[in-house]
């Protein structure tokens, strides 16, 4: 045995300690301005840079199946008007967004980028469809908008007009603030609950998460996000069989499929079903933004394997997929002279 089980120990509660503060990241802090130039390659192969030089960009990510994101099309296509003071990109992303990228043309101005593998909405801290962005020349990210809260149209008009210089930084808060007082419709709603719940689950308060799931599970029974956040809050519950449940009978269509896979191959886990966990996860971790959880879980499948080199080794990538860890890691030395 490469490790002792003391040290096993310890790197199985940092890792579920970091896999919990994601949650909670995610649900309180904004994510961070966009400062690295990022590069997309639209339908017609032509190349667009984020952030442009000259003026600001906005950057709307959709998933063309999703009835919030058609809504989402309409209300950027009335407040842009006749003449965008911004450059437009709208990102199609899923599995089938190569051909649903096509019914866009014309929807909007501008360019139309396909993210099937969900690359760019990780680059972008995009993690709810649809999300609009505004991204000033200089990289700072002036609006991030997830979702479609029932002031959308309004504050996305504001920050327009802050971009075109019609008002001031002043004025853009001032009025962005008195937008938000407006009443939160069902799905906005049931969103806060599911905010609160990832809040109380980063705290280890199960019960009252448990309440706040219910609670806007009760507002929007069919969201996909908040049957994901059930069926997490299922296995940590101890019911992994109800978990499975959830999960095979959610529309997976609006959520990123490395998310559904990450939580399908911790319940595959509990399950000691281990050759599908195996399968499950080595998918999550490809291609995904944010693989700690799905490294974390790939330790428990090699720890109850007893597979202790293998379950280290997954241990430490899921601490290094975070901040902390990335910051922490020692470069790689270099080779000797012969």
């Amino acid at each position: 045995m490469n490790m002792n089980c003391r040290t096993l120990g310890l790197a199985s509660v940092a890792a579920i300690c970091l896999a919990m503060g994601a949650s909670a990241h995610s649900a309180e802090t904004p994510p961070p301005a966009a400062k690295k130039q990022v590069t997309m390659t639209d339908t017609d192969g032509r190349a667009t840079a984020v952030p442009a030089k000259d003026r600001a960009t906005l950057l709307l990510f959709v998933m063309t199946d999703q009835p919030q994101s058609q809504k989402a099309i309409e209300e950027v296509a009335a407040a842009l008007g006749p003449t965008p003071p911004v450059a437009v990109i709208t990102v199609v992303s899923g599995q089938q967004a190569e051909s649903a990228a096509k019914s866009l043309k014309g929807k909007l101005p501008g360019a139309v980028v396909v993210d099937q593998d969900y690359s760019l909405a990780g680059k972008m801290s995009v993690r709810a469809w649809p999300t609009t962005l505004i991204i000033l020349s200089d990289g700072e990210e002036l609006a991030h908008l997830a979702g479609l809260a029932k002031s959308f149209g309004k504050d996305l008009g504001c920050y327009l007009d802050f971009v075109a210089g019609k008002i001031d930084r002043a004025a853009l808060g001032q009025r962005v603030s008195s937008t938000q007082v407006i009443e939160d419709n069902p799905h906005q709603m049931a969103r806060r609950h599911l905010e609160v719940a990832e809040r109380q689950l980063a705290k280890g308060l199960v019960q009252e998460a448990r309440q706040e799931l219910d609670r806007g599970l009760g507002l929007e029974p069919a969201d996909a996000d908040l049957a994901l956040a059930n069926a997490r809050l299922l296995l940590l519950e101890g019911r992994a069989d109800q978990a499975m449940n959830v999960l095979d009978k959610m529309d997976q269509a609006s959520v990123p499929p490395w998310k559904v896979d990450t939580v399908r191959g911790r319940v595959l886990v509990a399950l000691k079903r281990w050759d599908e966990a195996a399968a499950v996860l080595a998918r999550a971790v490809r291609l995904n933004p944010e693989p700690g959880e799905a490294h974390y879980a790939l330790g428990l499948l090699h720890e109850q394997r007893g597979d202790w080199q293998q379950a280290a080794k997954a241990y430490r990538s899921a601490f290094e997929s975070t901040a902390a860890g990335r910051l922490m890691r020692l470069p790689e030395a270099a080779p000797k002279s012969p």
